[in-house]
């Protein structure tokens, strides 16, 4: 069985505002509380931190392809993130749009190779992303084609889907995966193989540019 998420967006875009600093912030009136965790595909980040609600900066560690603690935020609706030792007068690596996203997100962290961040924030839990499925995201510019056993769906870039293959108390522990992508008006094989999964585990799914142009997909086993 397949479906789409119910995304806010299919993700929410960071916004990244050099002019907004450590002692600089806007005042808000409106108030959020959402509970997220932070996870890396590129290797572990260990140098960042976060503006609390009440204005102090928090370590934040994102673990390459393990998700870190939750992290507890309450306060205004745009989580600035920051390099660790940021001082007065230090902007922002990026600004994550909190307003109207779920109560428990996922926020996946990517270095890029001139030492900024790009991030994506995602609706996190069981009730979107449950045991037994695997949850795809293309993070490249180009659409894909996800084949799961004769089911299949296209994904726009910087989209998900979710594919439920193994439902509760199902004897199924493999799932044929084939994976195409559109390039320049012709689609090409990206991926085709068989996975194993269960009942009582999930799946993330990655599908990403590597530096050298190179699309990969990545897989995580994942927990909740």
């Amino acid at each position: 069985m397949q479906k789409r998420l119910p995304l806010i967006t299919a993700f929410l875009a960071v916004l990244v505002s050099p002019c907004q600093s450590v002692s600089a912030l806007p005042e808000e009136e409106e108030i959020v509380k959402v509970e997220f965790q932070v996870l890396s595909i590129d290797g572990t980040i260990r140098d960042l931190s976060y503006l609390t609600g009440d204005g102090t900066l928090s370590p934040l560690v994102a673990f390459d392809g393990s998700r870190s603690f939750t992290y507890e935020y309450e306060g205004p609706p745009f989580l600035r993130i920051y390099p660790d030792d940021a001082v007065a007068g230090t902007p922002p690596k990026a600004v994550v749009d909190l307003k109207d996203v779920a109560k428990k997100s996922l926020l996946l962290i990517f270095p890029q190779d001139d030492g900024e961040i790009s991030v994506v924030l995602i609706p996190d839990g069981e009730d979107v992303h449950p045991l037994g499925s695997y949850r795809f995201f293309n993070l490249t510019g180009s659409p894909v084609a996800v084949v799961a056993n004769d089911s299949r769906h296209m994904l726009k870039p910087m989209s998900d889907y979710l594919v439920e293959v193994f439902p509760e108390n199902s004897d199924e522990s493999t799932c044929r995966i084939r994976v195409a992508i559109e390039e320049e008006g012709t689609w090409k094989m990206l991926y085709a193989n068989t996975w194993i999964g269960s009942s009582d585990s999930r799946f993330l799914a990655i599908i990403k540019n590597e530096d050298d142009g190179k699309v990969i997909i990545r897989r995580i086993r994942d927990t909740i």
